[in-house]
């Protein structure tokens, strides 16, 4: 099985990056997450923010076996934002990457869903009222960097 080869890291990291666009229910307070998520004001310093994060986290939970196991059962405990807010380390890295644990868990569900509602209107939806028209311009004139960055978010090897 397939399964076996994706090591701890990575599912830790896919939960870090994913979790509060795939399983809303996992995280703290996720209905207002979710709603925040929807109005949050995207810039790309806060997007590049976070995907620095993100590499960053990568280095540290690889190169730590004991806080990969840690904090898959804070996750499993708490939700992603207690998991995240009761570890100094990664939350070191967050903060030095300039962007805050609330907001680590909110910019990926806004720039997905951003992406999503431009991606449906482009194909003539009329989908939209959970965006903002400012992420909705912001996106169309970054699209191609932020297509780019958001493919890093899926994970090594994914497409």
């Amino acid at each position: 099985m397939v399964m076996h080869k994706m090591s701890l890291k990575h599912i830790l990291v896919a939960s870090l990056i994913c979790l509060s666009a795939v399983a809303p229910a996992g995280l703290a307070q996720s209905g207002s997450l979710d709603t925040e998520a929807k109005n949050y004001k995207l810039n790309m310093d806060k997007i590049k923010a976070y995907d620095s994060a993100t590499v960053k986290l990568q280095a540290v939970l690889a190169s730590d076996p004991a806080l990969q196991s840690s904090m898959m059962e804070a996750l499993k405990k708490g939700g992603m934002m207690a998991a995240l807010e009761g570890n100094p380390k990664l939350m070191a890295v967050i903060k030095a990457s300039g962007i805050t644990a609330h907001e680590f868990l909110i910019i990926p569900s806004c720039v997905q869903i951003t992406a999503s509602v431009y991606n449906s209107q482009a194909q003539g939806s009329v989908m939209g009222a959970v965006v903002s028209p400012e992420n909705l311009a912001f996106y169309a004139k970054n699209k191609v960097e932020l297509d780019q960055i958001m493919k890093n978010w899926k994970g090594p090897g994914r497409k």
